[in-house]
């Protein structure tokens, strides 16, 4: 298939009339990776075309198979596979792992429920060392594990559960990898399994820690790419994303001596949705983030919450590189200054605010495609608004 047709109907509904000229689209495979997409329209229709039949070829999509295709915004779609069978068609890694669980009858009974015998075990014991622990088992496995002092100074322990679904039944040698500006730096750390339905990541984790700066409150997140190579985003403690909320729209000094615990949590959380520079993000992959433009980011600079910039690597002073189109070869530099609570894009933002014809009430969603290249896709506040 050279092509996937896009009908009229689906393409008035939902897309909105200035992303209907597009030529490209940014579509997200089963799997997570992102793909460049040629666009063409005819009429009403729209299609994807260039790169397409690469993608079907790479996710062995077949006219058996059935496709949904979701609008995420911005010209951005999720592609999922379903089978003849009507089921959402898992990755080749589960299926390797689904071949060597038929080989162990204990794994059985879990394979069917995981998460139920986490939530049994979280009933008995309150205390147990998965109570910070979110974990999913498909394509692709992730487990989201929250630091505290215990896991800073001896060990990390992971659900048995999550560890049994994706192999890891005996000690072996896990390889962490962490992306920053600088590249991407590697960790060998030995994991053991633990007799108290737990598996543990013991020697070469403390040297982790250290030198990623990790501290309490910290969340790791482990996606498995494979059984013992494992991508790890580190997010910094929420205290710090509701601190930045809190100092950038306060109500009065008043307000800000007399708020404390959760109180000053959900008044935080509240300013960044009601706040004048309105600011949303997800932490990959892809990450992308969506600001709203007021007159002093059009004039001076844009802020960016820290935890954001520090989850995709970004942790000192550097250039950053603003597309608005990942097929063009126009480019803006932009420098990115680090500071305390927040980061901030200088030099250089201006004159890409001026030169896309950015005006107050725009929205910018900037789509993380490397650390220091942004694709930046700018949605028009309607003129009657104006």
């Amino acid at each position: 298939m050279e092509k996937m047709l896009i009908p009229a109907k689906f393409v008035q509904q939902h897309i909105p009339k200035e992303h209907r000229n597009n030529r490209m689209a940014i579509v997200l495979g089963p799997h997570g990776k992102v793909y460049n997409i040629k666009l063409e329209t005819d009429r009403s229709d729209m299609f994807f075309t260039g790169g397409w039949s690469q993608f079907m070829v790479f996710h062995d999509i077949t006219e058996s198979n059935a496709l949904l295709v979701r609008y995420e915004g911005s010209m951005v779609f999720t592609v999922k596979v379903f089978g003849s069978d009507g089921f959402q068609r898992d990755s080749k890694q589960k299926e390797n792992k689904a071949q060597q669980r038929s080989t162990l009858p204990h794994s059985e009974k879990l394979q069917k429920a995981p998460s139920v015998s986490i939530q049994n075990r979280k009933r008995k014991n309150k205390t147990s060392l998965q109570r910070n622990s979110i974990y999913k088992i498909g394509p692709p496995s992730w487990i989201k594990k929250q630091i505290n002092t215990n896991t800073l100074e001896k060990h990390l322990a992971l659900a048995k559960a999550f560890c049994d679904a994706i192999g890891l039944w005996e000690p072996c040698t896990i390889t962490l990898r962490v992306s920053t500006t600088d590249g991407t730096r590697s960790w060998l750390v030995h994991g053991l399994p633990c007799k108290t339905s737990s598996y543990l990541l013991v020697q070469g984790w403390r040297q982790f820690c250290q030198e990623n700066h990790l501290k309490e409150g910290d969340t790791c997140t482990f996606n498995v790419i494979e059984t013992t190579l494992w991508n790890v985003l580190i997010t910094c403690h929420e205290e710090k994303i509701n601190q930045f909320c809190y100092q950038e729209t306060p109500k009065s000094k008043k307000d800000k001596s007399s708020t404390n615990g959760q109180k000053m949590i959900q008044r935080s959380m509240n300013y960044l949705n009601k706040g004048r520079t309105k600011s949303v993000f997800e932490i990959g992959p892809p990450a992308w983030i969506k600001k709203e433009i007021n007159a002093c980011t059009i004039e001076s600079h844009l802020n960016l919450p820290l935890a954001f910039c520090e989850a995709i690597g970004l942790r000192q002073r550097c250039m950053i590189t603003l597309k608005t189109s990942t097929s063009s070869t126009k480019s803006w530099q932009a420098r990115l200054n680090v500071y305390q609570n927040c980061c901030q894009l200088v030099g250089g933002w201006k004159s890409f605010c001026l030169d896309n014809g950015i005006r107050v009430g725009d929205v910018c969603t900037m789509q993380i495609i490397e650390t220091t290249l942004w694709n930046v896709m700018v949605d028009r506040r309607e003129d009657s608004t104006r």
